[in-house]
């Protein structure tokens, strides 16, 4: 189930950094991966999933980072939203559609790295997020956000397996699995299967898909505990009545920007 947990895991495109010294049999750890996972084709930029997926690995490549795309599921013939359509497949649950795919790609990312080199940690962006302030490193944004005060990473709170950005401004007390970080441990590991096994058969290819499980994980805290966080600092969610997001560090399209993506050609 998680050795080949998506059908047509098929094509795995990766950053190349390090590629010369894995060939030299010289492998050392990443300290970061960024992944991320989609159905359509990622090659061009005439579309906003492949700006984004442009912007991210420019971001991995600048800071010293991995990164890869996971190209999901199968050809697309029906004219169905990609969104909707199924992508891959729980051994138990059956077929699930494209979001709820990006669990099984980072615990195959987890287990197998980047190129051969081993990820740390791991930061995962769906297609509709970016990382806007490219000069900033994912060590630098954490340190900040203890230091604005952010619950999640209080002092004396202990070590995190998963942090999920803000849900905000729909949901601010809820998390967003478009945007998490986590660090590569056994115990996330047991934490990813435990999402993936989730046994809600009526948000297979239905909204709010995997989110609401993680939700409903955190909310109670019986499932996870205080491995799984949300950082209500992490309000990532460019939005037409709010403008910009609370913080600029990613940027979350909502579809007024998916629609007029022009304005992401001046990070590259």
């Amino acid at each position: 189930e998680w050795r080949r947990p998506v059908s047509a895991l098929a094509r795995l495109v990766s950053a190349r950094d390090g590629a010369r010294e894995v060939r030299r049999g010289m492998a050392p750890p990443l300290r970061w991966c960024l992944v991320m996972s989609d159905t359509r084709a990622a090659q061009g930029l005439d579309h906003y999933w492949q700006l984004t997926t442009a912007i991210n690995r420019h971001y991995a490549r600048a800071h010293g980072y991995g990164f890869l795309l996971a190209k999901l599921g199968w050809e697309n013939h029906s004219g169905a939203s990609p969104k909707l359509m199924s992508a891959c497949a729980h051994a138990r649950h059956g077929q699930r559609a494209s979001p709820w795919c990006k669990i099984p790609v980072v615990a195959h990312v987890a287990r197998h790295g980047v190129l051969g080199r081993r990820c740390l940690n791991l930061m995962y962006l769906d297609s509709d997020a970016y990382v806007a302030n490219l000069s900033t490193s994912i060590d630098h944004f954490l340190v900040h956000a203890r230091r604005m005060g952010d619950e999640a990473l209080a002092p004396g709170s202990g070590p995190w397996e998963l942090l999920f950005a803000s849900n905000a401004p729909f949901q601010p007390d809820g998390v967003c699995t478009a945007v998490f970080w986590l660090r590569n441990t056994a115990a996330t590991c047991g934490l990813l299967r435990r999402w993936w096994d989730a046994p809600w058969l009526d948000l297979s290819h239905s909204h709010p898909f995997e989110q609401r499980p993680m939700n409903m994980f955190y909310r109670c805290n019986r499932a996870f505990g205080a491995d799984v966080r949300l950082m209500p600092t992490a309000a990532f969610f460019r939005t037409k009545q709010a403008g910009w997001p609370i913080n600029t560090f990613v940027h979350h399209m909502t579809e007024r920007f998916r629609s007029q993506p022009d304005f992401l050609l001046r990070l590259l």
